[in-house]
């Protein structure tokens, strides 16, 4: 039975899974939701302030709220907003603009904290300045963004704001158009954030981002649609959990989104290290200090894969690889 075992334990999936949980995902995962989270603070003042600007009284607030929220989550937003509209009678593009500067710098600390995991999945050092770090964490913030109100906003909530457009304008066939459209636009938006965050977020290009991208867009749009799909089977929740309720969604979204993230990343890093040696990926953006570790040569990576990267490993191949050198003669010695 012990042989048995050992040799299930040596296949490469069962090496891989082993060793990825080693590395924690479902606490890094985590510490990115958390980071995430707090992130959408800033943002969320932003926007009611935004939102304070629209000219309404608490009433009119309220009925263009209704149908979006419980009735009585949309009495509430209303009051707030009409409150916030009172306390910033004047210089409300300060505020706005301050506000967006704190939000972009607070939201990209999730975006960093999620480069980090990368790093430390993939053995790599971070060797670009701090500031160098935070711009592109910045710039991925935006593009994060989008990525949340395409996936959070127009894919759950979609169906009902094209129902209250085509109430509100009377145009036919916008509920329609959007349930053809949504997931499409969606994928696209994500799988190019994606990408960009794949390249452009660690030092170095991870290996098999033309993979890792698509399977992270299609796990988050995938996993959006569920959440769609059990809050209608769900019918919601009630006005007085409604806060309660979509915090705790929000939270496991996040928590998903990135676990997702960093599974399809190692995954894809690991086939491309196996299977795709000669894969455009693997190489690097640009010469660093890190060379033998950014190469993949005839001894196959030096990173997070290495062990599983060609099979070269156990009794059988060592005596391999002992002949191989004893091949050269021992010159390098």
């Amino acid at each position: 039975m012990k042989p048995i075992i050992d040799r299930i334990e040596r296949q490469p999936v069962v090496r891989f899974w082993k060793r990825f949980n080693a590395a924690g995902p479902g606490v890094l995962a985590a510490a990115v939701a958390y980071n995430l989270f707090f992130a959408l603070v800033p943002v969320a003042a932003v926007l009611l302030i935004v939102a304070s600007l629209l000219g309404k009284d608490a009433k009119a607030t309220e009925d263009a709220l209704t149908g979006l929220l419980p009735a009585d989550m949309a009495k509430t937003v209303a009051q707030v907003l009409s409150s916030v509209a009172e306390l910033l009678p004047e210089r409300r593009g300060i505020f706005i603009a301050v506000g967006l500067i704190v939000a972009g710098w607070s939201a990209s600390r999730g975006v960093i904290t999620l480069i980090r995991v990368l790093l430390q999945i993939e053995e790599l050092d971070e060797d670009r300045p701090w500031w160098k770090v935070r711009l592109i964490a910045m710039a991925l913030t935006i593009g994060g963004a989008v990525v949340f109100t395409l996936t959070m906003v127009l894919i759950p909530a979609g169906g009902v704001i094209a129902d209250r457009l085509e109430e509100t304008t009377g145009i036919g066939g916008i509920h329609a158009v959007w349930s053809a459209l949504r997931v499409p636009i969606a994928a696209i938006g994500i799988l190019v954030f994606l990408w960009l965050f794949y390249r452009y977020g660690p030092p170095r290009r991870l290996p098999g981002i033309a993979l890792a991208a698509p399977l992270a867009a299609g796990g988050i749009v995938g996993f959006s649609l569920a959440f769609q799909a059990f809050i209608d089977w769900r019918g919601g929740a009630p006005g007085a959990t409604f806060a309660v309720f979509t915090l705790a969604v929000l939270l496991v979204w996040l928590y998903v989104i990135a676990y997702v993230i960093i599974v399809s990343a190692s995954v894809s890093a690991a086939l491309v290290h196996r299977f795709g040696r000669s894969v455009p990926d693997l190489e690097p953006a640009g010469p660093t200090k890190h060379a033998k570790r950014d190469s993949v040569g005839d001894e196959g990576p030096d990173g997070y894969f290495a062990e599983y990267a060609d099979g070269h490993h156990g009794g059988d191949d060592a005596d391999g690889g002992e002949d191989a050198d004893d091949a050269d003669g021992g010159d390098d010695e």
